[in-house]
C-alpha cells in the first residue's frame, strides 16, 4: 500500500516537473526517485506495478527534458547576449 503514495507523489511531480520552469528540474529528479522507490516497494511486496509509477515515470522523464532544454536555452542566450 505505501508503494501507492510513491506512486502518486512521483506522477504529481513528474506533472508539475513539466509546467514550473527552471524548479521543473529538481522536480523531475525528485519524481524520477519516488518512481524508483514505489517500483522497488512493488517488487518487494509482490504486488503488480502500479499504472501510476509508469506514468510517474514517463511525466518526469518528460519533464526532465523540457527543463534540460529550457536550462540550456538560457544558459546559451545569457552566452550570446553578454558577449555584446
Amino acid at each position: 500500500m505505501k508503494s501507492h503514495y510513491y506512486a502518486i507523489a512521483s506522477f504529481t511531480l513528474g506533472i508539475l516537473s513539466i509546467f514550473i520552469p527552471i524548479l521543473g528540474l529538481i522536480l523531475a529528479v525528485l519524481g524520477l526517485i519516488f518512481t524508483y522507490r514505489s517500483i522497488k516497494m512493488a517488487k518487494e511486496m509482490r504486488q503488480p506495478l502500479s499504472g501510476l509509477s509508469i506514468a510517474g515515470f514517463i511525466c518526469s522523464l518528460v519533464g526532465f527534458i523540457v527543463q534540460s532544454f529550457v536550462v540550456l536555452m538560457m544558459v546559451s542566450s545569457y552566452i550570446t547576449f553578454s558577449n555584446f
